[in-house]
């Protein structure tokens, strides 16, 4: 997939998908680089299984470069590639639990989708900020899988309410109430007020 060619870094995603169905190979390349590590995240939460999730991956950015003069043009680049993943990743997942055993859930969308808090802040002291981890930790698990996908998208991600209802598939006020009722929920768990919560959530994921 990685190989040397002109540096692409500074182009937006934008730009670069416009060169990818131009035939530039490169374009795809720092695509690839630049969403590798989050796509990887995304799909782990919902498999749980690296070699698939590795695979997926892979499969995706081969299938992009195939059918590069087939692409449509896309407003978003990061929200379309999370929402093509996923859709990839669950069908693979469907795919292999008719051939298998694995035990995997007759719902395609019941994933636990787990969620720990990571990013550490250097504004408060150590032991402040674990026993805050710790809170939050305990807080996300009393989410449902799909509130837990909702802010991993948009705290972690940094998507917008339209982005994110564009990658889970489903209507952008659909989204705000789905998130509404997440940080409701953080807030009476974790005894903050409605700021407190997001700003937490916004410096621990």
């Amino acid at each position: 997939m990685i190989e040397e060619g002109p540096d692409h870094s500074k182009l937006s995603d934008g730009q670069l998908w416009t060169q990818l169905k131009a035939n530039d190979q490169h374009a795809l390349n720092t695509i690839y680089l630049r969403y590798i590590r989050s796509l990887y995240n995304y799909g782990f939460k919902i498999a749980q299984d690296d070699k698939l999730v590795e695979d997926v991956i892979q499969d995706l950015f081969v299938d992009f470069w195939e059918k590069r003069h087939r692409l449509s043009d896309v407003e978003n680049v990061e929200a379309y590639l999370f929402k093509a993943f996923k859709r990839r990743l669950l069908r693979e997942i469907h795919r292999l639990k008719k051939r298998t055993s694995l035990g995997l859930s007759d719902d395609l969308l019941d994933y636990e989708f787990p969620l720990q808090p990571s990013i550490q802040s250097e504004f408060i002291n150590e032991e402040e900020q674990r026993s805050q981890q710790d809170r939050l930790a305990e807080a996300l698990k009393r989410l449902t899988p799909r509130q837990r996908e909702a802010i991993f998208l948009k705290y972690q991600q940094k998507l917008s309410f339209a982005e994110v209802a564009q990658v889970m598939e489903i209507e952008t006020k659909a989204i705000y109430k789905l998130m509404s009722r997440a940080i409701n929920t953080l807030k009476e768990n974790m005894k903050l007020g409605m700021l407190a919560c997001t700003l937490l959530l916004s410096d621990f994921l």
